[in-house]
């Protein structure tokens, strides 16, 4: 063995190291998904719970299905058993009442509770989704918002209710932008170290983001920022924008942090916004 160790060297012993570290995060990441598979599994015996990534389960009740992400649960629960168990179980109920609520039967049964939000296109279309396009990599989606949780809307159920998803986008828009206004929405704007403008939307409602949607918060951050502007939407909970003389590079790292970061991440891509033109960044 000490031979073994001296032909590493530093480097290689280093590398080693890391590579430990790595191995047993990732063993961490796994036993935690199975102890919630297994309390997911024991407090709903008739649903299918199977381990879909490292943190994602994948459940099945019936011919319904849904993915639940355990990185909040793990975030919050900071190392404690107990607590983590208690989140997954808050968590499998609000999917139980998820899967009670069954499909809604009609546009008019849901149009208050729809709203947009952008995801990235690979979940879209790996759960099936209902789905606009948007810029890059990121899609408009929709979901019905109830004060416990928030159900995707399939790609089947537009048909279902015998309306497009133009008719989505504008209600579910009208209706974010409701409870913004309600909410006294206003960007926080941030002078740069050097020159330019950084806004910031953290509206702490699941739902800063899909603001970029909203013409009326678009033409806000118009009025903070200049036209044109740039934006990125790299997690579910912020939306960032900053002015054309901010530093490129800045922002890039301000983005590519929050994505990695932040919860529910959608992308680190920067997009140019200029009036309802939202574009890759070049």
């Amino acid at each position: 063995m000490r031979a073994v160790w001296l032909l590493l060297g530093v480097a290689g012993i280093a590398a080693l190291a890391a590579l430990l570290v790595r191995t047993s995060r990732e063993r961490e990441r796994t036993q935690l998904a199975e102890v919630a598979a297994s309390v997911v599994a024991a407090a709903h015996p008739g649903w299918t719970v199977q381990r879909k990534g490292p943190l994602e389960l994948d459940v099945k009740n019936g011919s319904t299905s849904a993915v639940v992400r355990l990185d909040n649960a793990v975030e919050e629960a900071a190392g404690d058993d107990e607590r983590f168990r208690s989140l997954v179980e808050e968590t499998a109920q609000n999917l139980a009442d998820a899967f009670d609520e069954g499909t809604a039967t009609s546009f008019e049964s849901i149009r208050q509770r729809l709203r947009p939000v952008l995801v990235p296109v690979s979940f879209a279309d790996a759960q099936g989704l209902a789905r606009r396009p948007f810029a890059g990599d990121v899609v408009e989606t929709f979901v019905l918002d109830s004060p416990r949780r928030m159900t995707y809307v399939t790609k089947d159920q537009p048909p279902q209710w015998k309306v497009g998803l133009d008719v989505l986008h504008e209600q579910g828009v009208a209706s974010l932008w409701q409870t913004a206004k309600a909410d006294h929405f206003e960007p926080a704007a941030h002078a740069g170290g050097g020159a330019g403008t950084l806004a910031v939307v953290d509206t702490g409602d699941n739902y800063a983001a899909a603001l970029l949607l909203v013409p009326a918060v678009r033409d806000a951050l118009a009025k903070v920022l200049g036209v044109p502007y740039t934006a990125a939407v790299p997690n579910r909970d912020t939306l960032l924008a900053c002015s054309g003389d901010y530093s490129a590079a800045a922002f890039a790292s301000a983005v590519k942090d929050a994505f990695a970061k932040g919860g529910y991440p959608i992308s680190s891509q920067v997009f140019r916004v200029e009036g309802d033109r939202v574009t890759p960044a070049p």
